[in-house]
């Protein structure tokens, strides 16, 4: 299992750009999506955000894990969500890659450049929807903290 990286916020419209499908509209064959995505919205209203969407890029593509969250994202309506980065390779493209854009790759990749060096590793839990969760700027960007 890859290592995750320290998540940071990023504009839920720019996340929203990478998600395969929008769970609102096509269901999963693990689980019954309307009912899932209630429940998911309730603890998300109540607890936060406890693991942050992952998206995947590189030049061509973004991929995001996270398609129910990001779902549930767009029902609560928080401008921002938790999101840790990973660099993907070109080749294999997933089938639900989709195209990156130039201005956003330019931001993803600044955030990783930024990274701090001592812990380039370091998953922070974070509350996104509550107040417990606050925004703190470490070497030029957005980290989270869970402050309980």
């Amino acid at each position: 299992m890859p290592p995750l990286l320290l998540p940071i916020v990023l504009p839920t419209e720019l996340v929203l750009r990478y998600r395969a499908v929008d769970r609102e509209l096509v269901g999963s064959a693990l689980v019954d999506t309307p009912r899932h995505l209630d429940e998911l919205a309730e603890d998300i209203a109540r607890r936060g955000v406890l693991t942050p969407l992952t998206l995947g890029f590189n030049e061509e593509f973004g991929v995001l894990d996270g398609n129910h969250r990001i779902a549930v994202a767009v029902r609560l309506g928080p401008a921002e969500v938790p999101v840790a980065l990973v660099k993907e390779p070109r080749s294999p493209r997933p089938g639900h890659a989709q195209p990156m854009r130039e201005a956003d790759f330019a931001l993803l990749n600044a955030h990783l450049s930024r990274r701090p060096a001592s812990h380039p590793h370091l998953l922070v839990s974070c509350k996104l929807f509550r107040n417990s969760c606050a925004p703190k700027v470490v070497d030029g960007y957005k980290q989270l903290l869970d402050q309980t």
